[in-house]
């Protein structure tokens, strides 16, 4: 019984770190990004009204789980959204500059 326990942990144990190395670079890759197109979403996740910093001039679209376009902002360099009446989930924001493009989740509770 014993060796099925240890068998089991040692077999798991590289699928688990392996999954935890892939967010941690998923959320290096973010910061990254984020610190590159100077864009910042606040709070998040939110329940009410979220500001979204980016670049100035820059267009963020807001997108849906199912990948519908929902609307798009023009910031300056701070936009405020109000989350209240959306439905709870994963939505992203799509950031469009001349910088390039970016995006980022924004979980509505």
């Amino acid at each position: 019984m014993h060796y099925f326990v240890l068998f089991a942990l040692i077999w798991a144990l590289p699928m688990y770190a392996q999954e935890t190395n892939t967010n941690r670079i998923r959320e290096v890759a973010e910061l990254r990004e984020s610190f590159l197109f100077n864009t910042a979403v606040y709070p998040n996740p939110s329940q009410g009204a979220i500001t979204i910093e980016g670049p100035e001039g820059s267009e963020v679209d807001l997108i849906d789980e199912a990948g519908r376009l929902m609307m798009t902002l023009k910031i300056g360099l701070e936009a405020k959204l109000e989350v209240t009446g959306m439905s709870t989930g994963i939505y992203m924001l799509r950031f469009r500059s001349d910088e390039g493009a970016l995006t980022r989740r924004l979980i509505v509770q």
